[in-house]
């Protein structure tokens, strides 16, 4: 009777343990899969990298280090260095300049939350800043306590008044 009561105890004992490694094993995997979704949302780099062209055309292909663009042994090919290439960027459109303006909310009643571009920023009264591109257009959106939200749109330059 024991030692069935010893064998009951260790084979519990034994199944929390595969219980455990089994949820380490199953977060380890989740972590694994988020990285590699995040790695494949990463824009990559829009730099293209061009080698300066050797002299002599490579040799025939040697091993498992063909791919590197290694010489094989013996070659008189020499492998650039990385001073060597050059970095060309890409014709990426030019972006529009970032600036701020200021923001002025005077509307009633007081108190009501004042949101722009769907940020939350604080209540009427308000002054202060928003960032935005120029010529873009600024969203602000004043919810009062009682009654229906007040929408306004503006271009992005100098300042924004709402209110008297």
């Amino acid at each position: 009777m024991n030692r069935q009561r010893r064998l009951g105890i260790f084979l519990e004992n034994a199944a929390e343990l595969l219980f455990k490694c089994a949820l380490i094993g199953i977060g380890v995997l989740g972590v694994r899969a988020g990285y590699m979704a995040v790695q494949r949302i990463r824009p990559v780099s829009s730099a293209t990298v061009l080698v300066k062209p050797s002299a002599e055309p490579s040799a025939q292909p040697w091993g498992p280090l063909t791919g590197l663009g290694l010489p094989p042994p013996g070659s008189s090919r020499v492998v650039p260095l990385p001073s060597e290439l050059m970095i060309v960027a890409s014709a990426a459109p030019p972006k529009p300049k970032a600036t701020r303006v200021y923001v002025v909310v005077k509307l009633e009643p007081p108190r009501s939350e004042v949101l722009i571009n769907g940020v939350s920023v604080g209540q009427t009264p308000y002054l202060g800043e928003a960032g935005c591109e120029l010529g873009s257009t600024v969203r602000i959106t004043v919810i009062p306590p009682k009654g229906m939200p007040v929408h306004h749109t503006s271009p992005c330059q100098g300042e924004i008044r709402l209110g008297h």
